[in-house]
């Protein structure tokens, strides 16, 4: 009896251990880094609606970028619901169960999916552009441009209207997979009702709600993923064969060209914004890819039973930061890789008068810096003119 109650102590005691580095975990991942990742990202997509809304950003392309941006910014803005319900899924308020239960899901995931289907819009239009140019025209105008974001919009909620029959409003006596309760032990007194999101049943043991799960995701993750890498493929292969086409033209050019061949040239040359645009989106292709697998692998096996698994736990925080990190990175590369973009931020700094350094100087130092870079300009100024006046050995002697 004495080696069984040890045993028993001693798994408990290995249980418990478990669970409090789950905790931790839940806490670095949802607590800290997503809940920074979510602040720059909800900054940089409110900049990026501002700026796109200026008159030089009206053609196709931005107007699938400001799409882009509102849902995006949509997500993070939801996703902090969500990150609060990881945190601590009990409350004692029965409309926050409510909303965990049937729209939480929905209104965090739809704007994801819508995101990624844009980006596919953005990738199918570029294509055409490149490899298909005589289709270019039909397809790259403002009314397909809406068409694509009204189809992606409608088919993201569409996809995830059938998850928010998951889950049910339940007291937390009442569910029998009540989420960690005994992590988030509740300080509230006893006598207060709590409530939590309970699931209706287990998702990987119904056969029906796991083979939706799956569609789902190849809708919404596996399908995108494939077709940006495979037109993209095509895209920076076809970007190659003109560059080298380009160059044996140069190469081989002459003063005395004739206007036709000049005009052929003229088609294969390709503007530095249609290849700063291919180029990023290679890096949102493969940023995309990075970002989004784990998170679609671990949408398509969705379980909230196995609280208890530290291996489970770590894949699914890793997989959260991911497709977090995805939808709050887009403005930095529009830095990188869109001239205008960032003249237009440059503008709006100056415009606002707003410092973008990362130690905040006070207006003091920075009156003394002005101050002393006008002296040295006086400076540089008369040595300048007695140079000019007596030559170097003038200046040597005084």
């Amino acid at each position: 009896m004495v080696v069984q109650y040890s045993y028993f102590k001693s798994e408990e005691h290995n249980i418990n251990e478990t669970l409090e580095k789950i905790e931790e975990i839940r806490y670095i991942s949802y607590g800290v880094v997503n809940a920074a990742v979510i602040s720059v990202g909800i900054l940089g997509n409110l900049l990026t609606i501002y700026i796109l809304h200026q008159p030089q950003f009206k053609g196709v392309t931005y107007l699938y970028f400001r799409a882009l941006a509102i849902s995006d910014l949509l997500c993070l803005m939801f996703t902090i619901s969500s990150l609060h319900h990881l945190l601590y899924p009990v409350t004692i308020n029965f409309s926050t169960a409510v909303w965990w239960s049937y729209f939480e899901m929905i209104f965090v995931n739809a704007p994801m999916s819508m995101s990624v289907l844009i980006i596919v819009c953005v990738t199918i239009d570029r294509f055409i552009s490149v490899c298909r140019p005589a289709d270019f025209v039909k397809v790259h105008s403002v009314h397909c441009a809406r068409i694509g974001i009204a189809i992606s919009t409608m088919l993201s909620v569409l996809v995830w209207i059938p998850a928010c029959g998951l889950k049910i409003p339940l007291k937390v006596d009442q569910c029998n997979n009540s989420l960690w309760n005994e992590m988030h032990p509740n300080p509230i007194d006893e006598n207060i009702t709590k409530w939590t999101s309970c699931l209706r049943f287990e998702p990987t043991t119904e056969p029906w709600f796991l083979a939706y799960e799956w569609i789902r995701q190849t809708i919404v993750t596996f399908i995108p993923i494939t077709l940006m890498i495979v037109l993209n493929s095509l895209l920076i292969k076809q970007f190659i064969k003109i560059s080298k086409a380009r160059f044996a033209m140069q190469r081989n050019s002459l003063h005395n060209i004739c206007d036709d061949i000049k005009s052929s040239r003229n088609k294969f040359l390709m503007k530095k914004d249609d290849r700063n645009l291919i180029k990023l989106l290679a890096v949102i292709t493969i940023s995309f890819f990075i970002t989004q697998f784990l998170s679609g692998i671990f949408n398509a096996m969705y379980t909230e039973n196995r609280h208890d698994d530290l291996p489970f736990e770590i894949f699914r925080a890793i997989a959260n930061d991911l497709e977090v990190l995805n939808h709050a990175m887009n403005f930095y590369l529009y830095i990188l890789y869109i001239k205008p973009f960032r003249q237009s931020l440059k503008s709006m700094i100056k415009i606002h008068k707003i410092s973008v350094s990362f130690i905040s100087v006070p207006s003091n130092i920075l009156s003394n810096i002005h101050q002393a870079v006008k002296k040295i300009k006086t400076v540089v100024k008369t040595q300048v003119t007695k140079r000019s006046k007596f030559g170097v050995a003038g200046i040597e002697q005084n």
